[in-house]
């Protein structure tokens, strides 16, 4: 087995790998690459919401987000018994919910707000849901 090895770099991280593997490797991080590419450039989230301006997502009234996330909960608790899903999963999707929200300073409109629950319910399912 050879032990030479070669320095891949992929943004910031530089990767060493065996000399066996190089050729895989190299395969792999230029689908990476590739993919990173696409993500920067095709799949914009820009084309599909458009970014608001500096105080559009501020609701007129605070109170609104927490009757928005309230709505939100009884919705995802009815999707999920509906399914016969764990409802420890709603304590996750509002988690993340609640996260993303912070990212954005807890500004958003209400269908920012509905896209992200759903969202957020999606990874959720897919990361604790065995079904």
């Amino acid at each position: 087995m050879s032990y030479i090895t070669k320095k891949y770099t992929c943004e910031s991280h530089a990767v060493a790998i065996p000399a066996k593997a190089q050729g895989k490797a190299s395969f792999v991080i230029d689908k990476v690459q590739a993919m990173m590419r696409q993500e920067q450039t095709v799949y914009l989230y820009r084309r599909y919401v458009t970014p608001p301006t500096s105080g559009e997502y501020l609701l007129e009234d605070p109170e609104d987000l927490v009757i928005w996330r309230e709505k939100i909960c009884h919705w995802t608790y009815s999707v999920i018994d509906h399914f016969e899903l764990s409802r420890k999963t709603v304590a996750v999707s509002i988690n993340i919910f609640d996260r993303y929200l912070a990212t954005q300073g807890n500004r958003c409109d209400g269908s920012l707000a509905l896209l992200v629950s759903l969202t957020t319910l999606y990874i959720a399912i897919k990361v604790h849901e065995k079904k």
